[in-house]
């Protein structure tokens, strides 16, 4: 399912278990059975594709257990009823053993479900032989294999080479039957735009329909789409509606929806303490996002008493199943020591786990920890490769250190002009340490031409940022002229603006311009240097 939450892209977890969870259902005349937890090996699935049918597990409807000796074979509805009850018990070969020989006959029943049974074997022959009975009965119309089907090529397992356009038409043919699944399945395809043309409005149609028929998982992408207001007009407060009602039922991943939107107040109050509690619940049903923002709520102390300890163990529960931004904070732990027992291999394990999903985060630490040489060996190199990969990613600090590694020529050989480019880059997006760098290169005309009004510009806007080292270069243009006129009270103010915004490196060339200075002229600079502090209050001390 396409991810559409707003907050980290990670309501989905983006890598995926070796497991697909399926529900199924079929029907012997008046009577629905639905097989739970059937847990196919798809080894074929590739980590980082959206997680499918998360919640699709259905309790089946068999009242009682029934005494296999007491069972008449050619009873094949109530044989099929106590196999199922068998594989839910775990006794796949005494489900077999009940299924074969309605299956020799031709069952069409207990043909499908010994074919689920075979896809869970660990022999390969046993897992093609399933299939072929999964097609079979496929074939000849039943609901439940032609969506099985339709999973199998769509992921391309079991021996079979992915087929987005057999996926589909085997889609088709159950949701044709109105199988719930089916038509979900063909809503995300659409919604993707795998194997047929992406089209919100045709996703919501099926996602409508599977959600009228009472499945969960529809009702969810239902209200993405409200939430998002894709194919349908934007609409807070319908998206919420549909959320709650598949949260009230149990759907976690719903259930981090409602929490998200009522915490944000989007289509119902805001409630920032009942969004903890759809958390909980949703984390408690192991959704890893959900699990994330419980150990975050630990970790601030908001609306959780503060414990360090528990923030760990929901985030560990949280990164073990994918999620980025649990991994960053669990290697954050481990790097700081921080309810868990300092370990900086493990701090680099877990980082490296976010960063390879591009979090930018964590991206940062790992060229931090090998930059600084902080608790490993100093490694430039290691330092380039992660600074470039959150730089690429429109990290604006990852950006400017690309910047410093080429001018200083750490890690890299050493190029001025990629220096500027990097630096240009930043500087562009407005961000006060690019303006500051860029500054210094038309400083100093290295990989640029000099250019020193540019150069007072650049620190102008990185000193309005914040920056204190570009508040003091400031200083130091004025003091000798170099690009405005040569002017001791304005060289003095900014020396005291860099001073009082933490620059201590200035704290000497400041005293000796003082003691040069007249009374006045110090007074006239301090007031020039209050009037600046005062007008901004939130930029002091921000380098």
């Amino acid at each position: 399912m396409l991810t559409l939450s707003p907050l980290y892209n990670i309501h989905l977890a983006d890598s995926i278990s070796l497991s697909i969870l399926l529900c199924v259902s079929w029907k012997f005349e008046t009577t629905t059975i639905i097989i739970r937890s059937l847990r196919i090996e798809d080894k074929n699935i590739s980590e980082g594709r959206s997680k499918k049918l998360q919640s699709m597990v259905v309790e089946y409807g068999v009242s009682g257990r029934t005494d296999i000796h007491k069972h008449s074979e050619e009873d094949s509805t109530d044989v099929c009823k106590l196999a199922i009850s068998l594989i839910d018990q775990d006794d796949l070969e005494g489900a077999k053993a009940l299924l074969v020989p309605l299956a020799d006959k031709n069952d069409v029943s207990a043909q499908f479900i010994l074919g689920i049974i075979m896809l869970m074997s660990d022999l390969d022959a046993e897992k093609h032989r399933g299939c072929q009975l999964i097609e079979l009965t496929a074939e000849g119309g039943l609901a439940d294999a032609q969506y099985v089907m339709g999973l199998i090529y769509e992921r391309g397992s079991y021996g079979i080479t992915g087929n987005m356009q057999k996926a589909f038409e085997y889609f088709s043919l159950s949701a044709e039957q109105f199988h719930p699944p089916a038509l979900h399945s063909l809503g995300e395809m659409h919604l993707n735009g795998e194997g047929v043309p992406l089209n919100y409005e045709e996703a919501f149609h099926l996602f409508h329909r599977a959600a009228e028929l009472g499945y969960l998982d529809s009702q969810v992408c239902l209200g993405n789409l409200y939430e998002r207001g894709l194919g349908v007009r934007q609409n807070y407060e319908e998206a919420a509606r549909l959320y709650r009602q598949s949260a009230e039922q149990g759907n976690s991943e719903a259930q981090y929806y409602i929490g998200y939107l009522t915490g944000k107040g989007y289509g119902v109050e805001r409630n920032a303490m009942e969004a903890l509690e759809w958390y909980k619940k949703a984390a408690e049903g192991g959704h890893a996002p959900s699990q994330y923002h419980v150990g975050d709520a630990y970790r601030r102390g908001e609306g959780l008493p503060k414990d360090e300890k528990k923030a760990v163990e929901w985030f560990m529960k949280s990164a073990e199943q994918g999620c980025y931004p649990a991994q960053f904070w669990l290697g954050y732990a481990y790097e700081c020591g921080i309810g868990i027992e300092k370990d900086i291999h493990k701090a680099i394990e877990w980082y490296t786990k976010s960063a390879e999903h591009k979090f930018c985060r964590a991206l940062q630490a790992l060229a931090g920890l090998y930059y600084f040489g902080t608790d490993v060996p100093q490694d430039h190199v290691q330092a380039e490769k992660w600074f470039r990969a959150a730089a690429e990613q429109g990290d604006l600090v990852a950006t400017v250190f690309m910047g410093v590694l080429y001018k200083d020529g750490t890690g890299v050989t050493k190029d001025d002009n990629v220096a500027v480019e990097w630096f240009r880059k930043a500087a562009e997006a407005d961000y006060p340490l690019g303006q500051f760098y860029l500054g210094i290169m038309h400083e100093d005309g290295a990989g640029v031409e000099q250019d020193y009004h540019k150069a007072r510009e650049l620190y102008m806007a990185a000193a309005e940022g914040g920056i204190e080292s570009a508040q003091s270069c400031l200083g130091y243009l004025y003091l000798e002229g170099l690009g405005v006129s040569e002017d001791t009270v304005q060289a003095l103010a900014w020396f005291l603006i860099a001073f009082s915004s933490g620059d201590e490196d200035v704290e000497e060339d400041l005293n000796s311009l003082m003691e040069e200075c007249t009374q006045e002229e110090i007074a006239k600079a301090q007031q020039l240097a209050a009037e600046w502090l005062a007008n901004h209050p939130e930029k002091i001390g921000n380098e």
